[in-house]
C-alpha cells in the first residue's frame, strides 16, 4: 500500500466504521504480526488487529472456498478533506514495515447499531439483530396464546405496522401484550331452569362460577362450557369465547348403583355415592390406596370401555360395575413430576 492512503478526503465530517478486505486468492501472503492503523497520523485501533497468517506461498490453488474476508479495523471520526489512513505490520522487534500484502478494498462503512427487544406474554423477533442508520427493519410478533398485541415503542416511540427505520444509535424495542377478554353468553336453549355467570367477559385462566337455579320440581344435572359438561359448578376460563348450557331433570330420577371390582386386588374405594342418576358426573378413583402383589393399577373398564384414573364418567341409565385394570409393575411406565 501507499505510505498515504486517501480514501475520503472529500467527505464531510462524519464517524463510520473502517473495514479491510483481504484477498486471499493469488497472492503471496505471509505473515503473523499484528497490524496497526493510523488515521491522519493518530492511531485509530487498539488493541491492534491480527488478521489469521495465511502461511506458505500460493501455488496455482486458492487458498479456501473463501477467496474474501472482511476485518473490522474502528469506528473513525473523519475530517472533512483530511482522511489519510496508513497500514503498518509490527514485528517482534517492534520495527513496524510498510504493509506490503494485499488488501482488496478498503471501506468507510456506515455505522451499525444494535437491536436488542424486551417482550412479556408474546415474543418478537427482529429480521436482523444489527443495522445501519436508515435501515428498514421488520418486526415478526407473536403472542402467546390467550394474549395480543398491545404496543410495540423503540426507544421509547411508538411504531406502526410492526417495522420501523432503523435510527443513528442502538434501538431498544420493548413490546406489551394484554390479555384478551373473551365473552361468556348462555345458550338460550336452556330448559327447566336457569343459570348465570358471574361475569360476562373474562380473560384466559379466570375461574367463573356458574349459579344454577332450576324450575319448580326439576333439579340440576350438569352445566356444559362449549357442549362438555362440567363437574360442578366452576371453571376455568379457556382462550375463547364460552357459550354456557345446563341440563335439568325432573327431580327425583331414578338412581342406580355403581360397583367396584378390584379382581386380586385390595383397598377401600372412597368418596363416592353408592348409586348416581342418568347423566350424572362423578370423578372416577385415582388408584391411590388400591394394591396387589406384582401389579399397579392402570384404569377402570365399564363393561365396555377401558377409562383412565381419575376421569370423569357420566352415568347411564343403569347399573355400572367398574372392573380395575392392573399390569405387571415391570410393564409399566412412570412419568416422574418435577
Amino acid at each position: 500500500l501507499h505510505d498515504a492512503l486517501p480514501i475520503f478526503e472529500s467527505a464531510d465530517a462524519d464517524t463510520r466504521e473502517l473495514w479491510v478486505t483481504i484477498n486471499r486468492r493469488g497472492y503471496d501472503i505471509v505473515f503473523t504480526d499484528a497490524i496497526i492503523v493510523t488515521h491522519n497520523g493518530t492511531r485509530i485501533q487498539n488493541p491492534e488487529l491480527t488478521i489469521p497468517s495465511f502461511g506458505g506461498q500460493w501455488a496455482g490453488e486458492q487458498w479456501s472456498d473463501e477467496a474474501f474476508e472482511s476485518f473490522f479495523v474502528a469506528t473513525v471520526t473523519l475530517v472533512k478533506g483530511e482522511n489519510k489512513f496508513r497500514f503498518e505490520i509490527a514485528t517482534d522487534d517492534n520495527e513496524k514495515d510498510d504493509a506490503a500484502f494485499n488488501f482488496d478494498k478498503i471501506e468507510l462503512r456506515k455505522l451499525s447499531y444494535d437491536i436488542t427487544v424486551s417482550a412479556e406474554n408474546g415474543t418478537v423477533t427482529p429480521d436482523v439483530t444489527r443495522a445501519k442508520a436508515g435501515t428498514t427493519v421488520t418486526l415478526s410478533v407473536e403472542p402467546n396464546v390467550g394474549y395480543e398485541l398491545d404496543t410495540i415503542k423503540v426507544n421509547g416511540r411508538p411504531i406502526i405496522n410492526n417495522e420501523f427505520t432503523m435510527p443513528a444509535e442502538n434501538a431498544a424495542v420493548v413490546a406489551t401484550f394484554r390479555a384478551i377478554e373473551y365473552t361468556i353468553s348462555v345458550d338460550s336453549g336452556v330448559e327447566n331452569g336457569t343459570i348465570a355467570p358471574s361475569v360476562t367477559a373474562a380473560t384466559m385462566g379466570t375461574t367463573i362460577t356458574v349459579t344454577a337455579t332450576p324450575a319448580e320440581n326439576y333439579e340440576l344435572v350438569s352445566i356444559t362450557v362449549n357442549g362438555s359438561a362440567i363437574r360442578g359448578n366452576t371453571f376455568s376460563m379457556p382462550a375463547e369465547n364460552v357459550v354456557l348450557g345446563a341440563i335439568f331433570r325432573a327431580a327425583g330420577a331414578p338412581k342406580y348403583k355403581v360397583d367396584f371390582e378390584l379382581g386380586e386386588g385390595s383397598g377401600d374405594i372412597t368418596g363416592l355415592d353408592e348409586s348416581y342418576s342418568e347423566n350424572d358426573i362423578f370423578k372416577l378413583p385415582d388408584g391411590k390406596g388400591l394394591t396387589r402383589d406384582g401389579y399397579g393399577i392402570v384404569g377402570w373398564n365399564d363393561g365396555t370401555n377401558d377409562l383412565a384414573l381419575g376421569s370423569d364418567y357420566t352415568m347411564p341409565a343403569k347399573a355400572v360395575t367398574f372392573t380395575a385394570l392392573w399390569a405387571q409393575k415391570s410393564d409399566m411406565v412412570f412419568e416422574a413430576e418435577h
